[in-house]
C-alpha cells in the first residue's frame, strides 16, 4: 500500500451526543447557523488529515438538536479525494460529543446503514408533562444515565423482544395500555411496569416537517416499558419505537394527526420536556466488509 492509496472510501463509526443544543449537522435559515455546533463538524479534521476535497457524514438516522443521543448511533464517512496518510489522525471534538469504533470499511457497508436507518428500532426516555397540572417549584430534569447499568446489550435484547412482539401483533386491534395508564392515574404507586403494551399508532407527517416531507400516513409500532410518577404533573416514560416514529408528536398527538398519543390516552395534552435516545439498534456488520481499524484519537474542545 503506498500513500495514496486508501483502504476504502467509508469510515464507520458511533457517536453519542451529551448536549442539547448541538445539531447533527449544520442548520441553517436564511443562511444563518441556528445552532452554534454540529457532531459532523469533525469532519473538518478529518479533511484536513487526508486533503481531502470533502468528507461527508451519513447518519444512520437523527435525533433533534434538542435531544441527547446517550446511547451510540452509527454513521459513516465518506471521503472525496485526497491522499492516504498512516499517521495517526487527531479529531477535534466538542467535549459533548464520544465517537467509537472507526473501522475502513468495504463500500457494501452503505447498504447496511441505509437498511438500519429505514427498519432499526430505538430506545427513548421521556420527560412528559400533563398540562393544568401545578408547575411550580419544578426542579427535575431526566437523571443521568449510567451507560455501564443501562448497557447496549441489554437494550437490543429488549429491541429483539420488540420486534418478535410487532410480529405477532401486527393485525390485532386489542388495546392493553388505556386501562394501565388510568389506573396509574389513580394509584399511589410512582411506578408502573408495562405488561402487554405494543401499541400501533398512525402518523400523518408532522406539521413541523410537512413542508419538506410528503403528506402521508405512516404506520409505526410504540412499546411503552415504563413509566415513573416525579412531581407537579412531570412523569418520565422509557419506550422502544420503530424506525421513523416522531416521538414528540405521539406524546402531544399533533392536532390529531398522531392517533393514538399519549395525549388521547391521560385525555389531557401531554407535552414533552426533554428526550433521550438511549440505545439504537445494532447494524449487524459482516465481519468480510471490515478491512481495518483507523489510526486516530480524540482533542476534546471546551
Amino acid at each position: 500500500m503506498t500513500k495514496k492509496d486508501f483502504p476504502s472510501k467509508y469510515i464507520y463509526g458511533l457517536y453519542s451526543k451529551f448536549s442539547r443544543n448541538i445539531s447533527q449537522t449544520p442548520m441553517k435559515i436564511n443562511g444563518k447557523l441556528l445552532y452554534e455546533k454540529s457532531i459532523s463538524d469533525f469532519c473538518k479534521s478529518i479533511a484536513e488529515h487526508f486533503k481531502a476535497k470533502n468528507v461527508k457524514f451519513i447518519s444512520c438516522g437523527r435525533e433533534d438538536a434538542n435531544v441527547r443521543m446517550v446511547g451510540k448511533r452509527p454513521f459513516l464517512l465518506e471521503i472525496e479525494g485526497g491522499v492516504y496518510n498512516e499517521e495517526k489522525m487527531n479529531i477535534n471534538l466538542d467535549k459533548n460529543i464520544k465517537i467509537f469504533d472507526l473501522v475502513w470499511m468495504k463500500d457494501e457497508i452503505k447498504f447496511i446503514i441505509k437498511n438500519a436507518e429505514m427498519n432499526h428500532y430505538k430506545v427513548y426516555r421521556a420527560m412528559l408533562f400533563i398540562k393544568n397540572l401545578n408547575i411550580h417549584n419544578v426542579e427535575s430534569n431526566i437523571p443521568p444515565i449510567n451507560l455501564e447499568n443501562d448497557n447496549q446489550f441489554s437494550y437490543n435484547k429488549a429491541i429483539l423482544n420488540m420486534k418478535e412482539k410487532v410480529e405477532t401483533f401486527a393485525g390485532n386491534n386489542e388495546n392493553h395500555i388505556s386501562d394501565e395508564i388510568n389506573s396509574f392515574i389513580h394509584s399511589n404507586e410512582n411506578i408502573v411496569d408495562f405488561k402487554q403494551n405494543i401499541l400501533e399508532i398512525q402518523q400523518k407527517t408532522p406539521l413541523r416537517v410537512v413542508h419538506r416531507r410528503s403528506n402521508i400516513f405512516r404506520t409505526k409500532y410504540i412499546e411503552l416499558i415504563k413509566l415513573e410518577k416525579l412531581k407537579n404533573g412531570f412523569l418520565i416514560i422509557d419506550l422502544i419505537s420503530s424506525a421513523g416514529a416522531y416521538i414528540k408528536e405521539f406524546v402531544n398527538g399533533d392536532f390529531g394527526r398522531t392517533k393514538p398519543s399519549l395525549s388521547d390516552f391521560f385525555n389531557n395534552y401531554t407535552d414533552l420536556v426533554e428526550l433521550d435516545v438511549l440505545a439504537v439498534e445494532e447494524c449487524k456488520i459482516p465481519e468480510e466488509f471490515k478491512l481495518m481499524n483507523v489510526f486516530y484519537e480524540c482533542v476534546f474542545n471546551d
